[in-house]
């Protein structure tokens, strides 16, 4: 029988950000045991959990791989290698959608390492995700109901608006 390990902590409540990949696939080639090493926040110019983070990340979506028989180093996988290293990498700094939706769904499919992301993605089904509760607002097409009235959203982060110091 086959088990599997699902993981689902260790990216420092970071989420991914841009050149972390570029950075953890670039680093372990020169250092496999980079993410252990002191100097690595100086290195990777990140704080320590950060460092921490973009190792998950990187482990999560498939860009570097656990060196066989050693603890703790990590070398590029070979589509880390592909996506980041050398004259001909393909997209170091991930400026094509292409490769965006690829490591996408390598990181969807990654059930030991990104056993949330799996189970959002892959298993809950349309099925499961009815509303219950207290009729809620309903938002469509950028326009929302609070209160009685019909507001346009705009400004503000998710499209919240802020009037008299509260949210609307």
């Amino acid at each position: 029988m086959l088990s599997l390990v699902l993981r689902f902590s260790g990216h420092q409540s970071f989420a991914l950000r841009n050149t972390w990949l570029t950075k953890g696939v670039l680093a372990s080639a020169q250092n496999p045991r980079i993410f252990s090493e002191p100097d690595a926040l100086v290195i990777l110019g990140v704080g320590k959990n950060m460092v921490e983070s973009i190792r998950y990340w990187c482990q999560a979506t498939q860009m570097v791989e656990d060196v066989p028989g050693t603890r703790g180093a990590c070398q590029p996988s070979p589509w880390g290698q592909c996506f980041f290293c050398g004259d001909a990498a393909w997209d170091p700094y991930i400026e094509d959608a292409g490769t965006l939706w690829f490591v996408h769904w390598l990181l969807a499919t990654n059930r030991a390492c990104a056993g949330t992301t799996d189970c959002g993605l892959n298993a809950l089904h349309a099925s499961a995700h009815r509303r219950q509760g207290p009729d809620l607002p309903r938002r469509q097409g950028g326009v929302r109901a609070v209160g009685g009235e019909r507001r346009r959203s705009g400004g503000g982060v998710g499209g919240a608006r802020m009037e008299a110091g509260r949210r609307v």
